[in-house]
């Protein structure tokens, strides 16, 4: 019994030591030749972690995770003991689109075609048109003040006539 008690203390002090830095979790069934992106696919990230590992670091790698669409990270819950063994907490976020929510207030998936499709009729907009450039509210209130002039055709004026000249 006493060598069965020693190598399961060694195990023990092994997995101690073994702790590896947080990740993004592409789940098992991502394929090694080509990793699918979780944010993508489905709009919601999952980072293991271990306890000792600091908040802003594990926010970190999903906000770059969801970054990379122009998404931003919003964490939806932690499940401790989920993940691998040496990072066994996994702490899961939705990626969003702080513009893109519905009139209850509550975030569209940007994952989603079917989401994104329905939210752009409830909203009007089309896809291809582009959304208003920031600063723009504070151009058109000079303008109106008559510190410069806002006369140039719309977006809209200019794909119509590129159309029509084809």
């Amino acid at each position: 019994m006493v060598p069965h008690r020693f190598a399961v203390f060694v195990l023990a002090a092994a997995l101690a030591g073994c702790t590896a830095a947080p990740f993004v979790d592409h789940g098992m069934d991502t394929r090694i030749e080509k990793p699918e992106d979780p944010a993508f696919k489905t709009g919601v990230i999952s980072v293991c972690h271990t306890e000792e590992t600091a908040r802003a670091e594990v926010d970190q790698l999903a906000a770059e995770a969801c970054g990379r669409h122009g998404w931003e990270a919003k964490l939806s819950r932690i499940e401790r003991y989920q993940c691998r063994l040496t990072v066994p907490n996994r702490s899961i976020y939705r990626c969003i689109d702080p513009k893109m929510t519905t009139g209850g207030g509550e975030y569209i998936n940007p994952a989603s075609k079917a989401a994104v499709e329905k939210w752009r009729k409830e909203h009007k907009r089309q896809e291809g048109q582009p959304s208003a450039a920031p600063g723009a509210a504070a151009a058109r209130a000079r303008a109106a003040s008559g510190e410069f002039s806002l006369d140039m055709p719309s977006w809209g004026d200019m794909w119509d006539a590129s159309a029509g000249a084809r």
